[in-house]
């Protein structure tokens, strides 16, 4: 008799369980967001930027604390409370990298905040060069993979940190970057691929000549160049010389994982 009532109460405990995962599960597929669910997503509509920076004193200017929700079984995520003048609100957020990201269009409903406080500007420092890439690429590549066009800026030393330039809008399948800004010290290029998600090899003429090629304009500059590609990744093209002094490119991937839409 108390084998089978320790059976039934050990059947209860494992069915109590089941549900409360199942419930915890539901309570994490959705965001609660001022009210609102709201799906963070990296699309044309939306415009995601690194918390830490739009935070700042030169920027919007507020505070704000990463909260852990429950993680049941595989599930993991995470929100950000945002606080201004005793109104705080809780927003979706997640993590590329080390980088906190979140979607600051809601942040303009819902603290009325100008678009250019919270949105990643042009000439805004940034305090690692990747910092400044990441920043540009989830600005722009959505938008170029909507029209279908390649996009590029210039990256250049900004005091201690770094800035990425205006945006330069090329065809569907090639680009026009130059290789310096006036007055400024250039560190890295970056353009976007609508389809492809690797670098262009060399392109020639009629008579072999290299007239183009994403490797011809590491050639002409010797700075990295590094490519937003449709497969959520951004990487990196640099050239190095051996102990021959033979030029030779190193491709590394620095981000990975982002879902464009």
């Amino acid at each position: 008799m108390t084998n089978q009532v320790a059976k039934i109460s050990l059947l209860k405990r494992l069915l109590a369980f089941i549900v409360v995962g199942f419930i915890l599960i539901g309570t994490t597929i959705t965001f609660s967001v001022s009210n609102h669910n709201h799906a963070l997503s990296v699309s044309a509509n939306s415009n995601l930027v690194l918390l830490d920076y739009i935070a700042s004193e030169n920027k919007a200017n507020f505070t704000y604390r990463i909260v852990n929700k429950p993680q049941p079984f595989f599930v993991k995520s995470k929100t950000v409370d945002i606080t201004l003048d005793g109104k705080t609100f809780t927003y979706p957020c997640y993590r590329i990298g080390e980088v906190i990201v979140v979607d600051s269009n809601l942040l303009v409903g819902d603290f009325g905040f100008a678009q250019s406080l919270v949105t990643h500007q042009a000439g805004d420092p940034f305090s690692s060069l990747e910092h400044s890439v990441l920043a540009w690429s989830l600005r722009y590549y959505a938008l170029s993979k909507n029209e279908n066009l390649e996009y590029g800026t210039l990256f250049y030393v900004n005091g201690d940190g770094f800035s990425f330039s205006t945006l330069i809008k090329g065809t569907h399948n090639s680009i026009s970057l130059p290789g310096f800004i006036y007055g400024k010290k250039v560190v890295a290029g970056i353009h976007t691929h609508p389809i492809s998600n690797s670098f262009s090899k060399y392109n020639l003429d009629d008579e072999g000549n290299v007239v183009s090629g994403d490797r011809a304009w590491i050639d002409c500059t010797d700075i990295p160049l590094y490519l937003a590609t449709p497969n959520g990744s951004i990487k990196v093209l640099t050239k190095y010389y051996d102990y021959r002094e033979s030029s030779n490119f190193s491709e590394r991937t620095v981000f990975y994982g982002i879902k464009w839409e």
